[in-house]
């Protein structure tokens, strides 16, 4: 919903492969915010992307211990996290 704001300017970058890559690209052009997004697939240079990142978003529902999470706050780049993560129980304030 955001990437169809006129105000919207941000990039939202993709890492990994997953079954359902395809389906995601497809629902990000039907909404038109295909533009929005970048998916690199799987990549060797993680910590040099993260570095280049302003946060990191983790929906993961059935990761436990989300080693991008901790290798973000390590980074000290803020990550957030689906609260239903095994990594959420880190994470002293849940919202």
């Amino acid at each position: 919903m955001l990437c169809s704001h006129d105000a919207w300017d941000a990039k939202l970058v993709v890492l990994g492969t997953g079954s359902e890559v395809d389906y995601w690209k497809s629902c990000l052009r039907q909404r038109g915010c295909g533009d929005s997004f970048e998916f690199l697939g799987f990549r060797s240079d993680v910590p040099e992307l993260m570095q280049a990142a302003d946060c990191l978003i983790s929906p993961a529902r059935h990761e436990a211990h989300e080693l991008g999470v901790h290798e973000a706050i390590s980074s000290r780049i803020p990550a957030f996290v689906s609260s239903g993560a095994g990594v959420a129980e880190r994470y002293p304030i849940h919202f």
